[in-house]
């Protein structure tokens, strides 16, 4: 074979295969050791191996030649066509995960935390493939056209439910209208998993939704499903706007002792979300007092317990000036809740904030030394 033989035929690539699960259960493939799943894919043979779009190999590995395009029937037979020939090379397995089982998005693919358990297409609960819609033909099964809805029934998904249960029912993200009461009871009754986290969305597809309700014992072909492309819950919660932390911190400053500046926060940041209860907003420490810059800490507490907390910055209204060497200050000396102003000499040059040295001269004419810190502009106070 000469070379440019040989490049010809390295060259070759498969035509990609589209395929869907509708119902329960995902597509498993191989990312970096971890498997990832995946409703749909476009299935194509990558250095011998069945891939999809992205390169990830399929689960459980299926070795194809080169070049081939893939095929698989409606029982998840996958077959490698190369010319004129055409073998069975394996079959694929569907993952099924539980109701209480969350999978997040993740560069195109769903991982999963739970392990699911494996079912061949169409199988014990599990899907069964479809063809996507407007891709090239394929042996697939493309699911039956759904049967005229009856009787009027209407079950309608909100794209968007807000919850405060702890567990996601039908009932609660989609109107159900239309059916008998023992079938809308039991269809409004179907578990979806756990209400996530706050701040964290959990989305359900289609297929997913449809298999729920088959698995119920009810005909998802029987029933008007509206149903948008994504139906996504969230955990209700509030908000607690920035401006609250703001003034939480500011009246704290403004109790603090020995405060001798003024300070201001313009900071802005987004209203934080909490859990639904009773909010304490509680400043927990304050850090930089009568410097250029303060900070405070404020602990965000909701019906008492303690769940997260806000840093924010405080600017001084005017920049403190700095005391010079020879200048006369006020010299305040405190021991404890106890202080005394006195008259003095600054010995050093320092901003507020720092440290500097001045010399108290008492009536009866002795002199002392004491180093302090510089706390507004013209005083220095002495901590005894």
């Amino acid at each position: 074979m000469n070379v440019l033989a040989l490049i010809s035929l390295l060259a070759v690539t498969s035509t990609p295969t589209p395929l869907r699960v509708e119902g329960e259960g995902y597509l498993r493939f191989n990312r970096e050791g971890r498997a990832v799943f995946a409703k749909e894919a476009q299935l194509t043979v990558k250095e011998s191996r069945v891939a999809n779009q992205q390169g990830y190999i399929l689960m459980p590995t299926t070795l194809a030649p080169n070049g081939s395009t893939i095929e698989v029937d409606a029982e998840g037979n996958l077959y490698a066509k190369l010319g004129e020939q055409k073998s069975r090379i394996g079959r694929l397995v569907l993952a099924v995960f539980g109701p209480d089982s969350i999978l997040s998005e993740s560069n195109g693919v769903l991982v999963a935390v739970d392990r699911p358990q494996l079912r061949f297409p169409g199988e014990g609960g599990a899907g069964k493939l479809t063809q996507q819609v407007g891709s090239p033909a394929a042996p697939v099964n493309v699911a039956p056209a759904r049967a005229p809805a009856k009787g009027g029934s209407r079950v309608a998904f909100r794209p968007l439910s807000e919850l405060e249960k702890e567990k996601i029912t039908l009932g609660e993200i989609a109107e159900v209208v239309g059916l008998s009461a023992e079938a809308q009871a039991k269809l409004q009754k179907i578990d979806l998993g756990p209400t996530p986290m706050l701040g964290i969305e959990r989305s359900f597809d289609r297929g997913l939704l449809v298999g729920r309700i088959r698995n119920a014992g009810l005909n998802p072909d029987a029933l008007n499903l509206e149903i948008p492309e994504k139906v996504v819950v969230v955990r209700k919660g509030q908000s607690i706007p920035q401006s609250q932390f703001i003034d939480a911190a500011a009246a704290a400053i403004k109790q603090t002792s020995g405060i001798a500046v003024e300070y201001t926060c313009n900071e802005e940041a987004p209203a934080y979300r909490a859990p639904l209860g009773r909010v304490n907003l509680v400043v927990e420490g304050i850090s930089g007092v009568n410097s250029p810059t303060l900070t405070a800490l404020v602990g965000i507490f909701v019906e008492g317990k303690r769940i997260n907390s806000r840093s924010l910055r405080f600017q001084a209204k005017q920049n403190p000036q700095a005391v010079k060497a020879g200048q006369n200050v006020k010299v305040v000396m405190r021991a404890g809740s106890a202080a005394v102003e006195l008259q003095g000499i600054c010995k050093t040059t320092a901003p507020v904030g720092k440290p500097a040295t001045v010399e108290v001269r008492l009536e009866s004419g002795q002199r002392s030394t004491h180093n302090g810190n510089v706390i507004a502009e013209g005083v220095v106070e002495v901590r005894l």
